[in-house]
């Protein structure tokens, strides 16, 4: 009879154990996940800045010319 309890009890610890690495793996996952995201959208930012910047020289410049003392954008 109390092998019977031994052994449930080692099969919940072992069901206990997996469970407990799974959600492990999950959260790596999902660092992983969010690092990879951060990563994406500051050099998706960065290539908008750089791809952005000749246009805004441009009419920069081009605002110069005309001697407009109104602001660039409205």
């Amino acid at each position: 009879m109390n092998v019977k309890i031994d052994n449930q009890e080692v099969v919940q610890e072992n069901i206990t154990s997996i469970t407990n690495k799974i959600e492990k793996n999950e959260n790596t996952k999902e660092k992983i996940y969010k690092i990879l995201k951060r990563t994406i959208d500051i050099l998706a930012s960065i290539a908008g800045i750089i791809l952005l910047l000749p246009i805004t020289i441009t009419i920069w410049i081009a605002n110069i010319i005309i001697k407009d003392n109104g602001p660039i954008f409205f």
